[in-house]
């Protein structure tokens, strides 16, 4: 009888990969286990194992209405190659919830994420360390962006258990954690490596600390600049607690390696300093305030240091999702280890890319001869 006869052998690899993207049930001899493919999984389904691997990256992806807009690159820093990235048109469903793992190299990556219409990215990119998507894993947070970002955010963070410097924020809130927000940037690249924006903090009195690592000797002497932000123009300190923040150099956090502190601004302050190629604080804007400002309670002392402000960029249109269930509920951004409690509530919690649904505020400098307000839109 008449027969048709097919090599099959050529197209191997894209049968594995389709069948097991699209099954639920591909045959063991495939190794599905062993390649990448997106695996479309609601945030209740249990844990997998550990992953022995140090370079295994978990990327959350909740895609927003217009999902075919959306794609990102991660590239090496700082010689931009790219190692992983999904070209716009890659996701198809509208605000579907996505994992993806990818296995990289230690080191410092940048994380770029593209709009192709340029109206913003009203979903949500994580990524994590490892299989496990538990808070003190997470590495970057993107929680959505306007159109004033134009076609892509950018994120910077680092892979491995060991960076070659980090700075240690401590922050003790007042009754409002969710109006705080901060930032801290390499001057050089420009790229942000430490990033919790508004909404990212939800318990009132509470004292978190974040790890932020950042480049070591090999890219020599390095400028950093901490952006603090309150969006509703009181600070941290003193009409709702007696909250109050400080940047250290490394991992310990006591007088010798305190970069600067401070407690009582208005919306915003900003402060830039050098690390040299050994890894030792040069110069800053200003000297560090006064010590004490973790522990200080009623009547005592609240530093004011003087900062070059920054104002919070004005509200522009949707930025965020509401009332999306994430997996175990950890959220976060920007290659930074948290210290908090676990849970978020993602209806605040905003890029800095002009969407940001708060009260314009504003910073006033006083100069010698004169007094001048300035209202900048942040990107």
């Amino acid at each position: 009888f008449p027969g048709v006869y097919s090599r099959m052998s050529e197209i191997f690899p894209w049968l594995r990969e389709t069948i097991c993207e699209k099954s639920q049930a591909a045959p063991a001899y495939l190794s599905c286990s062993d390649i990448n493919v997106p695996i479309a999984v609601v945030p209740s389904s249990p844990e997998p194992p550990p992953s022995l691997s140090p370079g295994l990256l978990t990327f959350y992806i909740r895609t927003d209405f217009t999902p075919e807009d959306t794609g990102w690159e991660l590239r090496t820093v700082p010689d931009n190659r790219i190692v992983a990235s999904r070209p716009m048109g890659y996701y198809k469903q509208q605000q579907a919830e996505i994992f993806e793992r990818e296995i990289v190299e230690p080191g410092f990556y940048r994380l770029v994420i593209y709009d192709q219409d340029r109206d913003g990215f009203q979903g949500i990119m994580a990524v994590y360390k490892g299989q496990s998507t538990a808070k003190t894993d997470l590495l970057v947070f993107e929680p959505g962006f306007s159109s004033k970002s134009s076609d892509s955010v950018t994120h910077g963070f680092h892979v491995g258990d060991n960076p070659p410097n980090v700075l240690t924020l401590d922050v003790k809130f007042d009754s409002n954690p969710t109006q705080f927000a901060w930032i801290v940037t390499n001057k050089e690249d420009k790229l942000q490596l430490g990033f919790r924006w508004f909404g990212f903090y939800t318990e009132a009195f509470e004292s978190i600390r974040e790890i932020i690592p950042i480049y070591g000797s090999e890219r020599g002497l390095q400028e950093y600049e901490l952006l603090i932000y309150d969006n509703k123009g009181d600070g941290l300190c003193c009409a709702f607690g007696m909250g109050s923040y400080a940047l250290y150099l490394g991992e310990s956090a006591n007088a010798s390696n305190q970069i600067i502190s401070g407690a009582k601004y208005e919306s915003d302050e900003s402060y830039v300093f050098q690390i040299d190629a050994s890894g030792a604080l040069v110069s800053s804007s200003n000297p560090p305030p006064n010590m004490g400002t973790l522990s200080f309670g009623p009547g005592g002392p609240a530093p004011t240091p003087t900062m070059v402000t920054n104002p919070v960029p004005e509200s522009n249109g949707y930025g965020g999702s509401d009332n999306v269930s994430f997996p175990t509920g950890n959220i976060g951004n920007s290659g930074t280890s948290t210290t908090t409690s676990d849970t978020i509530d993602p209806s605040s919690a905003m890029s800095p890319s002009g969407s940001v649904m708060v009260e314009p505020g504003f910073s006033y400098l006083t100069l010698t001869t004169f007094a001048f307000a300035v209202l900048i839109l942040f990107r």
